[in-house]
């Protein structure tokens, strides 16, 4: 599996250049946007997700394996909107370039486990509001290594974090910056524009999730959905 922010958090990855933009005559030139949705626990292809360009008419539903295709105006700051049945649904802010994009794994959360992490860090997940998942790694697939000692501000301050992931996948309410996991969030947050800024980041870091930064990391939260953000940053020594 690509790697996870833990059980009760979104596994998400990198994106990069694939081939040449698809265009259409009577609009702004347009690159797809590839990737898959996977089962959070087991890292198999999850089915039957639905993946939206938000604003736009283009939507795919994830295949047996959990992949997908949708097309977004080329060099732009576009959202995902991923929805599956009895899981919350993910807000993916990207920015796009001027040719096609392999985007990593995103894993959804079952509705269960977003309660029980609220449960767990005094939130009450109100409907109205949104939650924030964000990830810092050092961008090697497959080696599960992340960021430790990254601190998190959000912009404006708002809802219930931030909370940091320790080493088991779980919220740690002793930990004031990342662990070796590199994950955390904010659970009941206001909808609206907003940023994350970053303290302690290590050289050579890109915005993968999310528009500008790394830090500030501009994005956009929404009622009843998990906005995914990911930082990759060069290990350090």
């Amino acid at each position: 599996m690509t790697r996870c922010l833990g059980v009760l958090w979104v596994g998400v990855g990198c994106a990069g250049p694939a081939g040449k933009p698809d265009t259409d005559a009577s609009d702004a030139p347009r690159i797809a946007l590839e990737g898959q949705i996977t089962n959070l626990l087991t890292a198999a292809g999850e089915s039957g997700s639905e993946i939206c360009v938000e604003g736009t008419g283009d939507c795919d539903t994830s295949a047996t394996d959990g992949s997908f295709r949708v097309l977004a105006e080329a060099g732009t700051e576009v959202e995902l909107v991923v929805t599956l049945d009895e899981h919350r649904s993910l807000l993916v802010p990207v920015q796009t370039g001027t040719e096609d994009m392999a985007l990593r794994p995103l894993s959804l959360l079952p509705e269960a486990l977003v309660d029980a992490q609220a449960s767990a860090v005094g939130a009450t997940d109100d409907p109205a509001l949104g939650q924030i998942v964000f990830s810092v790694s050092n961008g090697i697939a497959g080696d599960g290594v992340n960021v430790p000692d990254v601190v998190a501000l959000l912009e404006p301050d708002s809802g219930v974090g931030p909370f940091y992931l320790g080493s088991t996948g779980l919220p740690d309410a002793e930990l004031e910056a990342t662990s070796s996991n590199g994950g955390g969030g904010w659970l009941d947050v206001t909808p609206g524009a907003a940023a994350l800024r970053f303290e302690n980041l290590p050289v050579g870091c890109v915005s993968l999730y999310g528009w500008a930064g790394p830090t500030p990391l501009r994005f956009s939260t929404r009622a009843g959905h998990a906005t995914v953000l990911r930082i990759e940053c060069a290990e350090r020594e």
